[in-house]
C-alpha cells in the first residue's frame, strides 16, 4: 500500500515535498505493477491483487493539495486486496467528494526509469485529450507528458 507517509518520503527522495504540490496538478503513480501486464506477463497474476495508494493519501494529500488528477500504472490507483470484499474506496471519494479524474493502466516504465537515471525530471507538463463521450463517466483518452 503506497499511504501518505510512503507519498512523503518519496517526494523527499525526489528532492520534493507536500509543500511543491500545487492546485490543478496531476499526480502519477508508478508501482511497476504494469510490467505484470504489458511485457507478456501473466494477466491473471495481474489482477489478481493490486498496489496502489491508499485512501488517506486522497483525504491529508491530495484532496486538500487541490490535484485534479491522480494516475497509475495500474488497473485501479487503489491499493486493493481481493481476499475480502473489493473495495474501491479512493474511486468513491476522490470523484464523489474531490471531483478529480482518474487515469488507469499508464505505462509509466520509461519515463520512470528517464526520470531515476537523471535523463529527465520527475515533473513535467501533462496534457489530457479526452474522447468526447456524451453522458460517460469513463472513457479513453491519449495522454502527452513533456519533460
Amino acid at each position: 500500500p503506497i499511504d501518505t507517509d510512503v507519498v512523503k518520503a518519496t517526494l523527499r527522495d525526489q528532492g520534493m515535498s507536500v509543500d511543491d504540490i500545487e492546485s490543478g496538478d496531476v499526480i502519477l503513480t508508478y508501482t511497476g505493477w504494469a510490467d505484470a501486464n504489458y511485457e507478456g506477463g501473466d494477466s491473471s497474476f495481474y489482477y489478481s491483487r493490486e498496489p496502489g495508494l491508499t485512501l488517506d493519501t486522497v483525504i491529508n494529500i491530495f484532496g486538500p493539495k487541490g490535484v485534479v488528477m491522480l494516475g497509475a500504472d495500474n488497473f485501479g490507483v487503489e491499493f486493493v486486496k481481493f481476499d475480502e470484499i473489493m473495495s474501491i474506496p479512493i474511486h468513491i471519494h476522490w470523484v464523489v467528494c474531490n471531483g478529480g479524474f482518474l487515469y488507469e493502466n499508464m505505462k509509466l516504465i520509461e519515463w520512470t526509469m528517464d526520470a531515476r537515471n537523471g535523463d529527465s525530471p520527475y515533473i513535467g507538463a501533462f496534457y489530457y485529450t479526452s474522447a468526447q463521450i456524451k453522458g460517460g463517466v469513463g472513457g479513453l483518452g491519449t495522454p502527452i507528458v513533456i519533460v
